[in-house]
Order: structure tokens, then C-alpha cells, then sequence
């Protein structure tokens, strides 16, 4: 058996907070524990931390500073962090921590290092020239220091390959998602109706997400309208919040049936099973609008664990968590009819639909859950240091 690992974790995104990074940083860290390595978490303070904290089987060190500036407020902490902790090796949730590393270097820590990759955090660039060319030379000597980079997705592996990472320097290790959390739940869904006024006989097409342009909310809504005669029994439920909330609603107020959308605002996260279960098919078609773009989406596999066909665009990273007309339907980044075109056929062919869902819960349970995700980085690390 392979010797486990005292693994530094670091993560700039980390819960209380909620988001796409905090939930695969706190995964990983819980399930790379079940696997029985000692984990030490640093992460940013943040309010309500402390009860988060006190309920992990990690420890978890908090740095004063905000999420963008950890790794160089780590700069002063990491030499002494590394003496009491004594770790192994160090992960790096996203590569602009790194700092930290680099300092630890400098001071004589020898131990591999790692990093996962996602996407934004690679395309994301001053857009003055002159703070462009200082950035780019800081970033290119931080990224030199990993062993391996762990992209989320073919696409994200392509970034870094773009940034001169090699090849050899990078595995590809898909997101998960939890299939005891997120699983059919008939009477929650039907709860959630009830709740929301939504009636029985309706098709419930639904999005979560965070409410920014690239998320393709507005194309949605789009689609929606094009079907009001096709599928008028349609119900377009948007759970989320963000900076283009007004900009949807009054969309949504200028079309003719604007009563069959419903923006409900942030769902709880311990709501989401019930917002799936309630839904016939979760719908999110992503825009690539750089340095924004989808480097995965774990909402899918969340829907797809609930036994719930999807339908996606083919933006960034989004291909590996969706396979087409198997667990779900992919679209054109953009294309509206054809987003309609996908959302009517799944309203005539329920029993496909249903056939898409219960293969993604099969491949969640198979493969896309954090257990074998940590599995896989598990087995990487502890191959890198024999």
C-alpha cells in the first residue's frame, strides 16, 4: 500500500464562501482525508469561518487577506507553516498562490509541488500593456514551479499548454460531484412546486447559477419565447443572483410570456437537490467571453446525479462534463434555434430524456464524484514521490 501524505492545501476560494472553486477545494480536501492523508488547509478568514472550519476532518489555517492577494500575504507565514506542518508536498488549488510556494523554495523546501487548473484564473490578464508584460513574466516564473498541473477539462489542459506548460506536466482529472447529496428525490421536487406555485402538469426547465453574461441566461430566455406555442406548458425557473439580474428581468418583462419565467433569486445550496427534482430538464448554455469561460461546470453533474437530462453549450470545458445525446444535449455556443430545437425535443421525447438522466447518474456514480476525483489525485502524488 502507498504511503500516505501530509499535503499543504491552498486555496484562495474556499468555503463559507460559495462558488465552483470553494466547492472542489473543500472536496478535495474531505475526501483526500477519507483517503487517510493528513490535510492542512490554508485558506482565506473570512466571517462564519470558524464554524465551518471546526466541523472538517482537515485543519484548516486562516490568513488575513482577501481571496486574490493569499499567496502573496502567505509570503511571511509559509516558512514557519512549513516547519510546524512539516508537509510532504504542496497543492495549490489555482496557480495564483503560488507565491507562497516560491517563497518556500527560496527558504529550502524541497517536497513536490502541485496545482490544479480550471480556467479563468489561467486567461485572466491586466489590461493595461505595461502591467500585461510585468504580469505575464510573474506568472510564467510562478507556473514553472509544479510538477504537475491537474486541468479540469481537455480545454483547460489546452490553456496551459498555450502558457508553455508541457504535456508531460499536466493530467487531466475531471470535477465530481456528490451522488449521496445530490439524488432523485421525488417529493422534494414535488415540495418545490408546491412552494413555488409551479403546477403538476408543467415542463420545468431550470438554471442555477451565478447572473453574469457568460452564463447565457439571456439565451435561455430566448429559446423560451421562441417555444410558447409548441411547449405552452413550459416553466423556465433562474435560481441565482449577480450583476445581471435587472438586465434579465426587464427581458424577461418585454416578452409575451414573460409569466412562464420565474427568477427566484439565490437558492440555497442545501436546496438545490429539491430545484433538480423538480425540474424535467436543467438547462445552461454558456458564452465564451474572455477572459470568462466555463472551464467545466459541475452544475451539470449536480443535475445529471439527480437523474436529469441537461442541455449545454459546447463553451470551453463544458464537453467533458456533458456527453452529447447520452447524458445530455450540447448546442452551439450562441445558437438559439438550436436551443429550442434541443429543448423541444426532450419535451417530445420524455422517455429519452429520462433514459439521459439515469446514464449520468450512472456516470457520476461511476466516475465524475469527488471520492475518485481525490482518488486520482491520491494516486498521482503518492506516484510522484516514490
Amino acid at each position: 500500500m502507498a504511503e500516505k501524505r501530509s499535503i499543504l492545501f491552498i486555496s484562495q476560494d474556499f468555503p463559507p464562501e460559495i462558488g465552483g472553486i470553494h466547492t472542489y477545494s473543500a472536496e478535495l480536501a474531505n475526501n483526500l482525508s477519507a483517503l487517510g492523508h493528513k490535510v492542512t488547509v490554508i485558506a482565506p478568514e473570512k466571517s462564519e469561518a470558524a464554524l465551518f472550519d471546526e466541523k472538517q476532518p482537515y485543519s484548516v489555517i486562516r490568513i488575513r487577506s482577501s481571496n486574490s492577494l493569499l499567496g502573496l500575504k502567505l509570503i511571511i507565514q509559509i516558512r514557519s507553516i512549513i516547519r510546524t506542518h512539516k508537509p510532504d508536498c504542496i497543492f495549490h488549488a489555482q496557480w495564483n498562490s503560488l507565491a507562497a510556494s516560491y517563497v518556500a523554495r527560496v527558504f529550502g523546501y524541497h517536497g513536490p509541488i502541485f496545482c490544479a487548473a480550471h480556467a479563468r484564473e489561467l486567461l485572466l490578464e491586466p489590461s493595461l500593456p505595461i502591467l500585461n508584460s510585468l504580469f505575464r513574466i510573474y506568472r510564467t516564473l510562478l507556473m514553472r514551479l509544479p510538477a504537475v498541473y491537474y486541468p479540469v477539462s481537455v480545454y483547460t489542459q489546452k490553456v496551459l499548454l498555450r502558457l508553455g506548460i508541457g504535456l508531460h506536466n499536466t493530467q487531466i482529472i475531471n470535477n465530481g460531484t456528490d451522488p449521496v447529496f445530490f439524488s432523485p428525490d421525488v417529493a422534494s421536487g414535488q415540495e418545490f412546486r408546491k412552494t413555488h406555485a409551479i403546477p403538476k402538469n408543467a415542463f420545468v426547465l431550470s438554471t442555477t447559477a451565478r447572473l453574469v453574461q457568460r452564463k447565457g441566461v439571456g439565451i435561455v430566455i430566448e429559446a423560451v419565447e421562441r417555444l410558447k406555442e409548441k411547449i405552452p406548458c413550459l416553466v423556465y425557473i433562474i435560481a441565482g443572483d449577480g450583476p445581471e439580474k435587472q438586465n434579465l428581468q426587464s427581458q424577461i418583462n418585454r416578452i409575451s410570456n414573460a409569466g412562464s419565467i420565474r427568477l427566484i433569486g439565490k437558492v440555497p445550496f442545501q436546496n438545490l437537490p429539491a430545484l433538480y427534482n423538480a425540474s424535467n430538464v436543467f438547462v445552461m448554455v454558456p458564452q465564451t467571453i474572455p477572459p470568462d469561460v466555463e472551464g467545466f461546470g459541475i452544475v451539470y453533474l449536480e443535475a445529471n446525479a439527480c437523474s436529469l437530462p441537461v442541455i449545454a453549450s459546447d463553451s470551453g470545458g463544458v464537453p467533458d462534463a456533458v456527453l452529447h445525446m447520452e447524458t445530455g444535449i450540447i448546442v452551439r455556443e450562441g445558437d438559439t434555434k438550436e436551443l429550442a430545437d434541443a429543448i423541444l425535443f426532450l419535451f417530445q421525447n420524455p422517455d429519452r430524456g429520462k433514459k439521459m438522466g439515469h446514464l449520468g447518474r450512472r456516470r457520476v456514480l461511476d466516475e465524475l464524484n469527488w471520492r475518485n476525483t481525490a482518488q486520482k489525485l491520491s494516486n498521482s502524488i503518492q506516484h510522484y514521490n516514490q
